[in-house]
Parts: C-alpha cells; structure tokens; sequence
C-alpha cells in the first residue's frame, strides 16, 4: 500500500503567519511576519492516490484540487 504525505496547497491557502521569536503574543504585529507560499500539512494517508485525494479532501473540507499529495 502507498504512503502519502497531504497538504492544502499553498494556491488554496493565505494570510500565514509566523512567530518570529519567543514571545506569541497576537496583540504585537512586529513579532509577527507573513510566509508566503505556506501549505497545511493534513498527515500521512495510506491507499490508492485517488482514495487518498479524497480523503484528504474530505477531512479538510475542501475540494480535491486544492490537495497536494507526496509519496513517501
């Protein structure tokens, strides 16, 4: 059975931000930077790449475009 690592690809994702240092406080916009081209990582599937598609799919709520799958 193949492995498959799922992510919503980062044409289906925006407005990623990142903590740039040890303090997360939301309220302080200069701990803050944006990142670009993010993807969400779903988790590790394993099947046919077209069941895994739609599982994916499925859990994340979205439709199988926005899926990009890498074997493992």
């Amino acid at each position: 059975m193949k492995k498959f690592i799922a992510l919503i690809a980062s044409r289906a994702v925006r407005d990623v931000q990142f903590c740039n240092n040890i303090i997360t406080d939301p309220t302080h916009d200069e701990y803050w930077e944006d990142l670009p081209n993010a993807e969400i990582y779903l988790g590790i599937y394993e099947g046919e790449r077209m069941d895994v598609l739609a599982q994916a799919a499925a859990d994340a709520e979205t439709d199988p475009y926005n899926i990009r799958l890498i074997e493992i």
